[in-house]
C-alpha cells in the first residue's frame, strides 16, 4: 500500500483540482474527498486489495453517498477513492480491481511501498495541493470561506 500520507495527500489534491474547476469551495466535498482517499485501506485486516480495493466497492460507496448526501459530494468521494485504488495499483502488489468476481491483481507495478518513488509522490501532491490551495485563496474570497467552516462547526 502507499503511505497513507500520500492517500491523503491525493484526497486533498483531488478536492482543490476539483474545486478549481468548477469554482466553488465545499467544505462537505473536501470531507468526502479526504474520507475517502484513505477508505480502502479499512480492509487491512480482512482480504487487503481485494475487499474495497476494487471498482464494486468503490461504486456501492459511491452510490450511498449520493443517496445520503447528494451529487456533488458523491463526485468528489468517487474521485477520491478511485485516487486510491489507482495509486495502489501502481506498487508492486497491485490491486484486485474486479474482486469478488476476480482474485487477479492488476497494476503497473512499478515501485515498492513506502520507497523513495512514494516519498515522492506524496511530496508532488502535496506541493501541488498547497500551490493550487494559496492561488484559490487569492481569488475567493477568503472570508467567506471562513464563514463557511465556522458555520460547519456549529452543526
Amino acid at each position: 500500500m502507499v503511505m497513507k500520507k500520500t492517500h491523503l495527500a491525493a484526497g486533498l489534491l483531488t478536492w482543490i483540482l476539483l474545486s478549481s474547476y468548477l469554482k466553488l469551495i465545499d467544505l462537505n466535498a473536501l470531507f468526502s474527498s479526504v474520507f475517502a482517499s484513505p477508505l480502502p485501506d479499512f480492509d487491512l485486516r480482512i482480504k487487503h486489495r481485494a475487499l474495497l480495493h476494487n471498482l464494486f466497492a468503490m461504486l456501492a460507496l459511491a452510490s450511498l453517498v449520493l443517496y445520503y448526501f447528494g451529487y456533488l459530494n458523491a463526485v468528489f468521494f468517487t474521485l477520491a477513492y478511485f485516487s486510491h485504488i489507482l495509486l495502489d495499483s501502481l506498487t508492486k502488489a497491485g490491486v484486485s480491481l474486479l474482486y469478488p468476481f476476480s482474485k487477479k491483481r492488476y497494476g503497473l507495478r512499478l515501485f515498492r511501498n513506502g520507497s523513495l518513488f512514494d516519498k515522492f509522490i506524496f511530496f508532488s501532491f502535496t506541493a501541488m495541493f498547497l500551490l493550487l490551495f494559496i492561488k484559490m485563496f487569492s481569488s475567493v474570497e477568503f472570508t467567506e470561506f471562513l464563514k463557511e467552516f465556522k458555520e460547519l462547526l456549529a452543526r
